[in-house]
């Protein structure tokens, strides 16, 4: 999941429920935060590697 407002307490809820939760803040992708070919599939593909 990428950062933003609620990322700590989401990741927290899905901890307790048993998932492995990565957070993986945007702006030190440079993959991503440099991308002309910015959309939520790509990205997510891009943070997924």
């Amino acid at each position: 999941m990428e950062t933003g407002t609620h990322t700590i307490w989401i990741s927290e809820q899905l901890r307790e429920l048993g998932h492995e939760v990565i957070v993986a803040n945007v702006r030190e992708l440079r993959a991503i935060s440099r991308s002309d070919r910015k959309s939520d599939k790509v990205d997510a593909e891009k943070i997924a590697r």
